[in-house]
Parts: C-alpha cells; structure tokens; sequence
C-alpha cells in the first residue's frame, strides 16, 4: 500500500481519518460504509482526495439512522423506489392523543431530518412557485409547503459508501 500511496498526504490523511471513524463506529455495516468511503477516495487523483475527504468528514456528522433516512430519500430519486421510508424505523405521526414518549420521539426523528437539511444532504422543494408569488403557507407546520429530497451532495455521498440511487446506478450503466 505504501507504493501505491507514494507519500501523499492527503490519501494518508484519508485513511488516518477513516480509521479514527471505524474505532468510533458501532456496526459492522457502519464500518464497511467507511471502508467504501476510503476506497472511493483513494482512486481519486491526488486533487480530488481533499474533496472526497470531505464526504468521509460529513459522514462522520451523521449517525446511522440518518444515514439510513439519506438512502431512503436517495432510493426516490429519479422515480426509484416508491414507498422507501417503509424501511425507515419512523415514529407514527403525533396527534392530540400522542404520548409524551411518542411525541420525543418524533422530535427526535424530525432532529434527524433537519440535520440532514442543514448539512445539504437533503433539499426542500417548493415545487413551481410562479415568478412574484410565495409557495402556499402550512399553518400545522408553520412553514411553506414543500416536499423533501435528496440534494446532490447527498448523493454523492451515498455513492461514495456504497448505496447509490437506483437512478446513479442506472446512470453508470
């Protein structure tokens, strides 16, 4: 491996933090995602391994259940997958005879998902909002009515742990 890494930095740099992630990780599944991370990366041109290092550096920011949620969201991209977050361990939604406990919980679910907003993962679409005009107003949610996708760096970063959208993988073929 030394050989082939000829001293670069950079990809040294890429496994050192692969590895202090896989110490981290609590799965064995978690750590073949980082695995992938750094084996994407190492193929990169030397250029091009300080910007994958940042894909294995957002994947350190998420836990496995927001990683779980992005692959979810990613397998609807492009008319893939029609139902995918059936296999998202979702709390049920909260009404006026929630639990306190089922209420934390979709707080925390919801933490999750902003989360993933917040670091560009995921992206809101307001759909077609005519030039001039605001997207309709959700007073239960307090904010404009959207629907919620996966982003291009969300994808990006699942390819690079190896959960491409059926929509990438179809594009590779």
């Amino acid at each position: 491996m030394r050989h082939s890494l000829g001293g670069n930095a950079e990809k040294i740099d890429l496994i050192e933090q692969g590895g202090c992630q896989a110490a981290r990780a609590t799965s064995k599944e978690r750590i073949d995602r980082i695995v992938e991370a750094v084996r994407q990366g190492l193929k990169e041109s030397d250029a091009d391994v300080t910007r994958r290092k940042r894909l294995l550096s957002i994947l350190g920011e998420i836990d496995d259940d927001e990683l779980s949620l992005l692959n979810a969201y990613g397998r609807t991209y492009g008319g893939g997958d029609r139902n995918p977050l059936s296999a998202v361990n979702r709390p049920d939604p909260i009404h006026t005879q929630s639990t306190l406990a089922q209420i934390e919980q979709n707080h925390l679910y919801q933490a999750g998902r902003e989360h993933l907003l917040r670091l560009g993962l995921l992206m809101r679409n307001y759909g077609n909002v005519k030039k001039g005009s605001l997207p309709e107003f959700d007073a239960r949610t307090g904010c404009f009515k959207h629907s919620v996708e996966v982003s291009g760096l969300g994808r990006m970063l699942l390819r690079e742990v190896g959960l491409a959208t059926p929509f990438d993988t179809n594009q590779s073929q």
